[in-house]
């Protein structure tokens, strides 16, 4: 009796012993998961950056204007342009993208100098105190043109894997807007008659010449980016779009001619002009930008690249033969980026 009540207490105390232990239990008997287990939340994903950079803004030469035979040919310097944009993948719309960008610019020059052909014959030339005559004058000028353009961008696309590297495939719509404006003055000398014959006449003139687009349209593009060594990467954009929009081209000019001056017959005639000209159509833009990043840290890059946006057939101007028609405008610079990317 005594040897079997001890070996009935030597069970029972290693079964307690067995379910008093959390090893002992977790050999055998499956442990029950906790009923409020943590969840991972999904945030949006958010990158952030800002550009600027230096422009020059090419083709066409504008001129001639009226009363100049001679095209002026006038281009604006080196300018400047800048720009912001984003680009989100929402929690509840991953794997897709949408971003968006605005961009500014402006381009002048001031005093750029001309030389100045003037032939108005008659009729219906110049109608003066006495006589209605032909003036054949030649003379110089200077003038100031001023360049000013911004795009909006807002786009869907979606990311791939391409190589080593990432791309994402976009299709949005820009809304573009380029203005130029040309003002100069001048004088002149000739005579009333060609090859220098007939009276003296002096003379003075004045131009302001407007040219404008405002379009808008789908583009298409791609932004991508590839591996180099270390925090290096490759990144390039690029798009195209057709953009549907009025070009229009306004001009406003007077001359005022003295035939011989100093003396006591001279003679004054002024003559103002201005003309619009506009055509709705279609101008095909093109733009791409390729350059090199360095990671600083995992959210912040910084982007040297070089950029070019273009333009066909997008403003009205004066061709040499007097003839007005569209004409291409380019965009090129290097440019200087700096992106957030979070979380």
């Amino acid at each position: 009796m005594t040897s079997t009540r001890n070996a009935l207490f030597a069970g029972i105390s290693v079964a307690a012993l067995m379910f008093a232990s959390p090893a002992a239990r977790g050999a055998d008997l499956p442990t029950k998961a906790p009923i409020f287990a943590p969840r991972l939340a999904i945030q949006d994903r958010w990158v952030w950056w800002a550009e600027g950079g230096a422009i020059k803004a090419g083709d066409p030469a504008f001129g001639p204007f009226p009363f100049l035979t001679t095209p002026v040919g006038i281009q604006p310097g080196i300018g400047w342009e800048a720009a912001i944009g984003f680009d989100v993948v929402p929690a509840s719309f991953s794997p897709y993208h949408i971003s968006g960008q605005f961009r500014y610019g402006e381009a002048r020059r001031k005093n750029k100098s001309f030389p100045a052909n003037v032939n108005i014959p008659s009729p219906p030339g110049f109608v003066f105190a006495t006589r209605t005559t032909s003036v054949f004058a030649t003379g110089a000028g200077t003038a100031d043109i001023k360049d000013k353009h911004w795009l909006v961008d807002f786009a869907v696309g979606r990311e791939f894997q391409l190589g080593s590297g990432q791309v994402q495939a976009k299709v949005g719509v820009r809304i573009a807007d380029i203005k130029v404006k040309i003002t100069g003055s001048g004088t002149v000398s000739g005579t009333t008659s060609s090859g220098g014959f007939g009276s003296p006449v002096t003379g003075i003139f004045a131009f302001i010449s407007r040219s404008r687009f405002l379009g808008v349209g789908p583009r298409i593009g791609v932004d991508g980016s590839v591996p180099l060594n270390g925090g290096w990467t490759f990144d390039y954009v690029g798009g195209v779009a057709v953009l549907f929009g009025e070009r229009k081209l306004d001009s406003t000019s007077t001359m005022t001619l003295v035939i011989d001056p100093g003396t006591g017959s001279a003679s004054a005639g002024t003559l103002n002009t201005a003309f619009s000209d506009s055509d709705f159509g279609a101008v095909f833009n093109l733009d791409a930008q390729a350059g090199f990043s360095y990671w600083f840290t995992k959210s912040f890059k910084m982007t040297a690249s070089f950029r070019f946006d273009g333009y066909w057939n997008a403003l009205r101007t004066v061709n040499s033969a007097g003839a007005i028609v569209n004409e291409n405008r380019f965009y090129y610079g290097p440019m200087l980026r700096a992106t957030w990317a979070f979380p």
